[in-house]
């Protein structure tokens, strides 16, 4: 295990734009695409090979479950999911992901505890903040329930997600992936396909049904997943034998969700790429039955689109939508659904299609001129579309994301000038409005924590913390005080 505060303060920020690094790769960001950038990367493996910093390590697995778990992969897979974690640690797991050992002497410890079986622990149950005046629930257990999770997901995944429809857009599994550091094809080029197909619906003079699913997790129910993976099992390419082990690591994972879901019958896990798959498979029937219809229909995680010779008869299938949706337990959200053509307005248009906004648009065209003169005048831009999302409630949408993100990257290549006057005016606005949009606040959090906050700014967030009557959500309470203490350290 390795200690973490015997690691110089250097090295940790070394480590971390190394991480970057490789999330911008595993995103296919449009900079790593660059010609002079591949070419960098291409020298830097060379140059870590020939000094051989590069270990080559074993494949570490052991069979704890009937099936074999490549610990490695999971462990990469588990990683690279944690990073969005409502409830992030303190140091990201490292002790724990560092000790493989560890992690094996604990599960065979609970294991025979257990007498062979692998009970798990008890989930946590917080309230998370949405949009408006909503809350939504968060299902927590600890790291090896989360291992175990995601384990036998990753597992499953190679068997079942094949016969998933292609016109499903969020979380596909990879078999041609070059590192297991994220399992899943490409979540920004994947929603990119989903906004591309489905807007050429308005420029065909067809129209566009746009629908998300109610409560999409807290509605799936053990037995839906259980009655899902079952019905597909014999379409599976798989031996007997290996029919044998899905059958066991099916009834394994029915089990445990049952122990962690909201009250032994429905709730799903939220915020976890494993759901997210699991969410696929009790939804295929809804999908292959809508595409069996002979209905244009894609979907992306609750996000549902189908395209329509006209808005009546976009009416017509949301009441088949609809219809499907009950089979399976869910239901649309009616004030998230609308039916799209080319005289909608330019706004509404594109409040469903973000990544054709023209403020991102601009952004990222600056940044693909690759000149550190020009990227660093985007700040201007970025902050101006933060602001615009803030002033209109719109902390939640993907350009408010996009722009978060941007900021960040600016400000740790030394390309924002954390001390001038566009970051003091961002700091204000973003303290100042903690309050109406608690939602946002891990996002808040992670501009604040690369700007340079002095000691009113401080207080301020101190202030904010020891007044009760705005201090309602824990979930925000602990982004805020892990920011103070990264602050005051």
């Amino acid at each position: 295990m390795v200690d973490q505060s015997s690691i110089p303060e250097d090295a940790n920020s070394l480590i971390k734009k190394i991480d970057d690094l490789i999330s911008s790769i595993a995103d296919n960001d449009s900079l790593v695409r660059g010609k002079s950038v591949r070419s960098k990367l291409s020298k830097l493996v060379d140059e870590c090979n020939a000094r051989h910093l590069i270990a080559k390590t074993k494949i570490e697995s052991f069979e704890l479950l009937a099936f074999t778990i490549n610990t490695e992969a999971v462990l990469q897979h588990l990683n690279q999911d944690m990073r969005s974690d409502w409830f992030v640690d303190a140091i990201q797991h490292r002790d724990l992901f560092e000790s493989k050992s560890s992690l094996s002497d604990t599960l065979r410890m609970l294991l025979s505890a257990d007498n062979g079986r692998y009970l798990g622990g008890d989930r946590k149950i917080y309230d998370i903040p949405k949009k408006g005046l909503g809350i939504r629930y968060s299902l927590e257990t600890d790291f090896y329930d989360r291992f175990i999770y995601q384990a036998i997901c990753s597992y499953l995944m190679p068997f079942f997600d094949p016969l998933l429809s292609h016109r499903v857009l969020s979380h596909r599994y990879n078999k041609h992936r070059t590192s297991e550091r994220y399992i899943f094809k490409s979540r920004i080029e994947l929603w990119k396909t989903f906004e591309g197909v489905t807007k050429t619906a308005l420029k065909n003079n067809q129209s566009l049904l746009v629908t998300d699913l109610l409560n999409y997790y807290e509605n799936i129910t053990v037995a839906s997943i259980k009655s899902a993976f079952e019905k597909l099992l014999p379409k599976v390419n798989a031996t007997g034998p290996e029919k044998s082990l899905i059958r066991n690591a099916i009834h394994t994972l029915c089990e445990l969700l049952a122990r962690w879901s909201y009250d032994d019958l429905h709730g799903l896990p939220q915020n976890r790429d494993a759901s997210s798959f699991v969410a696929n498979i009790v939804l295929n029937s809804v999908d292959q039955a809508m595409v069996t219809m002979g209905h244009d229909y894609y979907r992306y995680v609750d996000d549902i689109r189908i395209i329509c010779t006209s808005p009546r008869s976009a009416k017509k299938v949301l009441t088949e939508l609809i219809s499907q949706l009950r089979t399976v337990g869910m239901n649309i959200n009616p004030g998230k659904t609308i039916i799209l053509t080319k005289d909608n307005s330019d706004t509404e248009i594109a409040e469903h299609f973000p990544t054709t906004d023209d403020r991102t648009m601009t952004i990222d065209s600056m940044w693909r001129s690759r000149s550190r003169r020009v990227i660093a005048r985007s700040a201007k831009y970025i902050y101006d579309l933060l602001k615009e999302c803030i002033d209109n409630r719109q902390t939640q949408s993907r350009q408010f994301r996009f722009a978060v993100n941007r900021l960040i990257q600016l400000a740790e290549s030394n390309l924002f000038d954390v001390h001038n006057s566009v970051a003091t005016d961002l700091k204000k606005l973003l303290i100042e409005t903690l309050e109406e949009h608690a939602a946002s606040t891990d996002q808040y959090c992670r501009i604040l924590g690369v700007l340079a906050l002095n000691e009113n700014d401080l207080d301020q967030i101190s202030k904010h913390l020891s007044d009760y009557e705005k201090s309602i959500h824990s979930w925000q309470n602990f982004h805020l005080w892990l920011l103070l203490s990264k602050k005051i350290v």
